[in-house]
């Protein structure tokens, strides 16, 4: 399974060092006596803006764990592979190599995940907006007790009962381009060629953003270099053959009564 973001739980047993300086200590407040709970440290703004691919370093030392965030712009150079099982231990490198955390990667594969969005890349014979502006005209009118957005580049359908995942659809080369500014770190590690191939893609990204969700759409009950592939475990949901995307589309196509389309 390939991830465009992968926010996952630890323990502070994984975590080899990290950089003091580089934290702001905040506190957790009761709200209905205002005492002290715990205190824990997160990454200090300015310095979160500058990791490419980083969202959140958070430490619990009270109870013993971290949370980490991260997106597909970790791996740089890397970011059209996506993150996989294949190269999540260069995702981990480049984070190591920052300076602010470093982590024992063997210890990660076992981390508890929190957010998944699976991630595929389709390649269109027409301009990627084509398709989205067609599929929020077809769910708008077609789609019961759904939510439906527009947004500049693409287009999110998510159940309102939240009994499905949200999915968002959108043209990757034109979200890369018109947030340049956001996005000028990362292309300063792609070629040309890379940026160019983004053209004709169509992203759609199933945002898994509960344990429920990702136990759904990514356990698999099989084994994979003798061990047990299932959503409990990062590694779990990296090995897993299943594709969400597929899975949430072909429900929303189902509802919509329309039998001639499939997602193959």
């Amino acid at each position: 399974m390939k991830l465009d973001r992968l926010k996952f739980e630890t323990t502070t047993e994984a975590l080899i060092m990290y950089d003091k300086t580089l934290f702001d200590t905040k506190i957790q407040v009761d709200s209905s006596t205002g005492a002290e709970n715990y205190r824990f440290k997160t990454l200090k703004p300015d310095i979160a803006k500058k990791l490419l691919g980083v969202n959140e370093i958070t430490i619990k030392e009270h109870s013993g764990k971290v949370v980490v965030d991260l997106t597909g712009k970790i791996l740089q150079k890397n970011y059209p592979e996506l993150i996989d099982y294949t190269n999540f231990s260069t995702a981990i490198k480049n984070l190591n190599n920052y300076g602010v955390a470093v982590f024992d990667e063997e210890k990660l594969w076992n981390a508890k995940p929190f957010i998944v969005h699976s991630t595929e890349d389709l390649h269109m014979k027409h301009e990627p907006t084509m398709y989205t502006d067609y599929l929020y005209s077809l769910c708008n009118s077609l789609l019961k007790g759904y939510d439906v957005r527009k947004y500049r580049n693409g287009v999110t359908i998510g159940k309102k009962s939240k009994g499905l995942p949200y999915i968002k659809l959108y043209g990757k080369h034109h979200e890369l381009m018109c947030r340049k500014a956001a996005n000028i770190k990362l292309l300063s590690h792609l070629t040309e060629q890379q940026v160019n191939e983004f053209k004709d893609v169509l992203r759609i990204e199933a945002e898994l953003d509960s344990l429920k969700f990702i136990r759904d759409y990514t356990f698999e009950a099989d084994v994979v270099d003798g061990e047990i592939v299932n959503g409990e475990t990062v590694g779990g949901v990296l090995f897993s053959l299943r594709s969400p995307v597929k899975e949430i589309l072909n429900k929303i196509i189902d509802e919509t009564g329309i039998k001639n389309y499939e997602v193959a």
